[in-house]
């Protein structure tokens, strides 16, 4: 979480595709921290002539003070929502920095930079709307990072999405800080890092596998079925013409 003694200022970049909500996420983010919070905020846009579909991100600067410079360069907190977006600006992520993604859009590269995956899109489609998987993605920026109050940006969430839809946005929203709360996850800005006990993670292996892969005999036991005599014989063959049921040894069909 944000040391908020010593923050004075958050840069943030939240990228994905046409139709899933990235700049009504910025919008949303400087909204809790301008009108409902006591915060200056800038914002910036920027996405293809796509209406659906193209590549689309916003930005978002935060600070206590005025903000005298209004494009994002070095976000601290990112919010991923395509592998596109990933590849173009996750090396922009600014030291101690974290990223936020969606768990079934993207696929991190290896290195040490600090990976929040978030089945999001499943967890949206659970709730009956996918197009509510960036509000889930919200509540776990909110709960990781403790910048902005949590009912500031639930104010700012029922202010700015379409009429009918607000309470299945906070529903989006409180799922975000529950799959959080639930996981333990705990980012330390300080040294870069996050921590996790995945107490109720749904997407864990199953008890007592310790991380391992499940071994097929361990996992299923099936049930017997008739024996199928081998074929390695006339005697082997003649007995199955016959009917005979004194076979030996048998395999498993």
């Amino acid at each position: 979480m944000l040391d908020l003694n010593k923050a004075k200022a958050l840069e943030i970049r939240v990228a994905g595709f046409g139709g899933q909500g990235i700049i009504r996420c910025g919008y949303i983010i400087g909204r809790a921290a301008t009108l409902y919070g006591s915060k200056s905020a800038a914002q910036s846009q920027a996405y293809g002539p796509e209406s659906r579909g193209g590549a689309c991100s916003t930005g978002v600067i935060i600070k206590d003070g005025f903000v005298d410079y209004p494009l994002v360069r070095h976000p601290k907190v990112m919010i991923i929502m395509s592998q596109e977006a990933y590849n173009t600006f996750h090396l922009q992520l600014a030291k101690g920095g974290i990223i936020i993604a969606d768990k079934d859009l993207v696929e991190p590269a290896e290195g040490d930079q600090p990976v929040i995956l978030v089945p999001a899109t499943r967890m949206a489609e659970h709730l009956g709307r996918k197009v509510v998987a960036n509000i889930i993605l919200l509540g776990v920026f909110s709960a990781v990072t403790g910048f902005i109050d949590e009912q500031a940006i639930r104010k700012s969430i029922s202010d700015s999405v379409p009429p009918g839809t607000v309470d299945v946005n906070i529903k989006a929203f409180d799922l975000g800080l529950e799959y959080v709360r639930e996981c333990g996850i705990e980012w330390e800005e300080a040294g870069g890092t996050i921590k996790q006990d995945r107490k109720k993670d749904k997407e864990k292996k199953k008890p007592g596998t310790a991380g391992k892969a499940v071994s097929k005999t361990a996992a299923v036991r099936p049930k017997r079925k008739r024996v199928v005599p081998q074929k390695t014989g006339d005697k082997k063959k003649k007995q199955a013409e016959t009917g005979d049921k004194k076979t030996e040894k048998g395999s498993y069909e």
